[in-house]
């Protein structure tokens, strides 16, 4: 079969539907393949206009005969779908793509054999549009056998291993796996890199969430001992270790949560979340009167929302301020009848109304207020 290489991009240059091509054409594999590099050009044109769907539709258009260049095992028929992925996997397009890496991989490993550059990278192709599609169990699987394999023929220091290292630290995390997320950035990133400290937090983070108190504070001791000042892990641990309370029920690192939420503010004063931060880790330790004033601050910096009101009720109410406790309380409470979808959707605000629920009542709680008194502990958040 002869095969024109200028094709592909006249194709493109003049517009012509692909499928239309090959339909004249279907009996010609070659065809097909320069057909494919053409329709992928054709439809990347697509992809970047407004709207994008006429290159979806052109692709999906095109994937019944993408599959005689899948059968025919030919290593150039191979490339040119799994270019064909990339270009859907870059556009948004998920779906389809991985339903291309996965066709091809197989026949990859076949005809290349594993340890071929062209089927290593179809292999960390395929397990990145997992990651991205929430199936993060099945890239962690691919990553796992990959990894090995790229330190093998690249060596140990090559960019194509580095990179691997951290869509697996990616894909652990996703996979709810992030105690082995530190050590891989620690060996692609180094100790203080930023992303080595995110992943520092968010195994902390973890340890809270399963009720792991001391494992969290000691990880966040080590993590200020890299970058005593690094904000993002300074609000992350003053707010977790206000909010997550251990086995017991008890916070017992709000001292040191209090101190982490001042040093932040003092780094970045005026901050009406971070003052939200201070006030809640100040109520923790019974500084009744730096918890009013922040929690005020914060609402007077734009954060008039109900966990300042909710933690401003509180706090006056242990100074015995019942009146003013009450207010704001009664405040909270009408918001969240004026906005249950949203109270619904957040675990963490669900266990501020039930903490003051259980404060409050029986004097100060209606019945309906008695039902968030059961709502359960937070046992997920984002790191604010």
């Amino acid at each position: 079969m002869s095969c024109s290489e200028n094709l592909p991009s006249i194709a493109a240059q003049r517009n012509i539907d692909p499928a239309r091509l090959t339909f004249s054409t279907k009996g010609d594999l070659d065809w097909v393949v320069m057909t494919i590099n053409g329709m992928r050009q054709l439809a990347s044109l697509y992809f970047e206009s407004n709207p994008p769907a006429k290159g979806l539709r052109l692709v999906r258009e095109f994937l019944p005969h993408v599959q005689k260049a899948i059968g025919s095992k030919r290593q150039q028929d191979l490339q040119a779908i799994t270019d064909l992925a990339a270009g859907l996997a870059s556009a948004g397009h998920f779906s389809e793509a991985i339903q291309l890496q996965e066709a091809v991989l197989p026949l990859k490993l076949e005809v290349l054999g594993g340890k071929h550059p062209d089927t290593l990278t179809a292999k960390g192709n395929l397990a990145k549009m997992l990651i991205q599609t929430g199936r993060a169990d099945e890239a962690v699987k691919l990553l796992e056998e990959l990894l090995p394999l790229r330190r093998e023929v690249s060596g140990p220091e090559d960019v194509l291993t580095m990179n691997t290292m951290v869509d697996l630290a990616t894909a652990y995390g996703g996979a709810d796996h992030p105690e082995k997320t530190v050590p891989l950035c620690k060996t692609v990133n180094g100790e203080r890199h930023p992303h080595t400290l995110t992943a520092m937090a968010n195994l902390a983070s973890f340890y809270l969430m399963d009720r792991q108190t001391s494992r969290a504070y000691t990880l966040y001791e080590s993590l200020f001992k890299l970058s005593p000042n690094d904000l993002d892990s300074l609000n992350s641990a003053a707010w977790n270790l206000s909010v997550y309370p251990d086995d017991k029920g008890q916070f017992p690192y709000g001292a040191q949560a209090e101190s982490w939420a001042r040093r932040l503010n003092q780094l970045v004063p005026n901050d009406g979340s971070l003052l939200n931060t201070l006030g809640i880790a100040s109520y923790r330790t019974g500084n009744w009167a730096d918890a009013v004033k922040a929690l005020k601050d914060s609402i007077g910096l734009g954060q008039d929302k109900s966990p300042n009101w909710l933690f401003l009720a509180m706090v006056l109410h242990q100074l015995k301020l019942h009146d003013e406790s009450r207010t704001w309380y009664d405040k909270s409470l009408a918001w969240k009848r004026a906005n249950e979808t949203e109270v619904e959707g957040d675990v963490e605000l669900q266990s501020f109304y039930a903490e003051a629920a259980r404060l409050m009542a029986p004097a100060q709680t209606s019945d309906d207020d008695h039902e968030d008194a059961a709502a359960p502990a937070p046992k997920h958040t984002e790191l604010k």
